[in-house]
């Protein structure tokens, strides 16, 4: 009888209690980054971890970050790096130094004007559309990323990888990619008035109808690099390598470009 009396008790308890363990276990498997929910259904790869600083991104939880993971003041901050999520991006305070991976995501239109991050990775990322205006991409490895149509004049692309990257129409007026690596990357109809290609390796780079009115080449490695239709009034090519074997057919202005060498000038004239 005592134990009947005791097991009823027990069921009672339980199911008493029962929301409040419902309520906690949601609780652990939903966190929110910034209004953009993330479940436990997103741990896949990478741990994160929560730290003090989260707030910086929003309320984060113990979940596993598939997109980005920041690394801020020391602690990593895990955002997700994708359509639905990018406000996670743009919570980074402007000219703060955030370390991101965020390699094959997915946000474009994303607003990261004045941003710093600086050596983050983009790798096949899509970024079309963005917002890029003085943002700081020293360094970032943006291989075979998109860029394309992006908003990005003075963008600071140094010592960035950026094999095979699509700047296809973009706005880049004053962007500077000194010293980046850009094999075989495509800047069809870019606007790249006054940027800087300083000592940069353009090899089967494409500009063509793009406006690159003062644009810096000097120094910079122009093998199998195509100018088809491009304005170059103003270019300076002063000390460029491998010019002889650049495409400038249909170049337009050849004769206002400084630094191109005379018998280049005068044999694309008639092509």
């Amino acid at each position: 009888m005592k134990r009947k009396t005791m097991m009823k008790t027990m069921m009672k308890t339980m199911i008493k209690t029962m929301p409040a363990i419902v309520f906690v276990l949601a609780l652990a498997l939903t966190t929110s980054c910034r209004g953009v929910e993330v479940t436990q259904s997103a741990a896949v790869n990478h741990k994160s971890r929560v730290s003090s600083q989260s707030s910086v991104l929003g309320q984060v939880g113990e979940v596993v970050a598939q997109g980005c993971v920041f690394e801020y003041n020391g602690s990593d901050i895990p955002a997700y790096c994708n359509s639905r999520t990018s406000e996670c991006l743009q919570a980074v305070p402007p000219q703060t130094t955030a370390v991101l991976e965020c390699a094959g995501a997915s946000i474009p239109k994303v607003n990261l004007v004045e941003k710093d991050l600086r050596y983050a990775n983009f790798y096949e990322a899509n970024l079309k559309n963005s917002y890029l205006v003085m943002t700081n991409f020293l360094g970032v490895n943006g291989e075979w990323a998109h860029f394309d149509r992006a908003v990005a004049g003075l963008a600071n692309f140094s010592h960035a990888k950026l094999t095979g990257a699509d700047f296809r129409f973009s706005q880049l007026p004053n962007a500077v990619f000194s010293q980046s690596h850009l094999l075989n990357a495509q800047f069809v109809g870019a606007n790249l008035i006054e940027a800087d290609f300083y000592d940069a390796n353009l090899r089967g780079v494409t500009f063509h109808h793009a406006n690159l009115q003062r644009t810096n080449f000097q120094n910079a490695y122009l093998k199998d690099t195509s100018f088809g239709f491009a304005d170059l009034r103003g270019a300076n090519f002063t000390g460029a390598q491998e010019i002889e074997s650049a495409d400038f057919r249909a170049a337009k202005h050849l004769d206002a470009a400084i630094g191109l060498p005379d018998h280049i000038v005068e044999s694309y004239s008639f092509k």
